[in-house]
């Protein structure tokens, strides 16, 4: 009961690191990447 209550835990935090970093890490990264790309296209 301990080791499953365990194993649950571990991957409710995966979920939530996986949650975590589709609506944080993943917008910032497009959000670089569209940057980028307009900064190549429109040299300053």
């Amino acid at each position: 009961m301990c080791v499953n209550s365990n194993r649950y835990t571990n991957c409710f935090k995966k979920q939530v690191q996986l949650i975590y970093y589709v609506k944080v890490v993943f917008p910032r990264i497009v959000g670089v990447l569209i940057y980028c790309m307009k900064a190549s296209s429109f040299p300053v």
